[in-house]
């Protein structure tokens, strides 16, 4: 018997993209319910001390990554496989701090839903957390669920109603689904209601991207990570960096110095996908 998306939602599962409208969608979730999950008991932590926010432009900004720009109808959900890298402390620092992330709006917008990864490290004490946040409302950290180098991490996050479910009239709440595919642990989804101060969710943007946190030293990466993902509307069309345009968004210092560079393979005169790689910088 097939289960109606509330029942899936219910049960823990992300919501089940139309596999007539949305086949690629709807093979990266056949492909996620398929594979044994267990589901670990989450025990969330809410941190005011630490914010994943939103951007004015590409010039200055905390974030490294692509900001795709949607339009009618507008991006509802959010899909992003994040390979989880090897982070460390830059030579000569003591702590430093990353968070990649997929999520919708926050682009010249003051309001985002998004979810993730935060590395920290204080004194060679490294942590890796999920985590997810609606902005304005402060992120909510998993701490039971493990994050590993070498794990890859499956993202969802996505616009609908109390219940979770999207499209149509469906809004007012933040929904977050997460998996580590490399252990098979999920902690089910979460719905967090439009925080107060927050702006009306338009779905005009769509975003993946590595995150310096709160002026903190980036954390050193070797190699070029990626984040591959793709927006879908409220027709649950697929929209990517092939179909859509984007803004290229680097990441540097107070004196125009770059900390993560980002890079599609469009930005390298190559055919374009909807994976964008980073690339860490020497200034800090």
């Amino acid at each position: 018997m097939k289960l109606s998306q509330a029942e899936l939602l219910a049960a823990g599962y992300p919501p089940r993209p139309d596999p007539t409208i949305a086949p690629g969608a709807y093979a990266t979730w056949l492909q996620v319910v398929s594979t044994p999950m267990t589901f670990v008991p989450p025990h969330l932590v809410e941190r005011e001390d630490v914010h994943f926010g939103p951007i004015t432009g590409v010039t200055g900004s905390p974030w490294s990554g692509t900001a795709l720009r949607g339009g009618t109808p507008r991006y509802v959900w959010v899909l992003g496989t994040i390979p989880v890298a090897t982070f460390s402390n830059p030579p000569g620092l003591t702590s430093s701090q990353i968070a990649p992330w997929v999520g919708l709006d926050g682009y010249n917008q003051t309001d985002v839903v998004q979810d993730g990864f935060f590395y920290q490290n204080v004194s060679g004490a490294a942590a890796y957390t999920a985590w997810y946040e609606y902005v304005t409302a402060p992120p909510v950290f998993n701490t039971s669920m493990t994050v590993s180098p070498g794990n890859t991490m499956t993202f969802w996050a996505w616009q609908g109603n109390s219940s979770c479910q999207t499209g149509g009239s469906n809004s007012g709440f933040g929904c977050f689904w997460y998996e580590n595919q490399s252990t098979g642990a999920t902690a089910g989804t979460f719905a967090v209601a439009k925080p107060s101060g927050a702006a009306n969710f338009t779905g005009a943007y769509a975003e993946a991207v590595y995150e310096r946190v709160s002026g903190q030293p980036v954390s050193k990466f070797s190699g070029t990570p990626s984040i591959s993902y793709a927006a879908y509307d409220a027709n649950l069309t697929v929209h990517g960096q092939v179909s859509d345009p984007y803004y290229l968004i680097g990441l540097v210092n107070g004196s125009g110095q770059t900390l993560i560079q980002p890079f599609t393979a469009g930005a390298l005169g190559q055919t374009d996908t909807n994976d964008v790689g980073f690339i860490w910088g020497q200034a800090q």
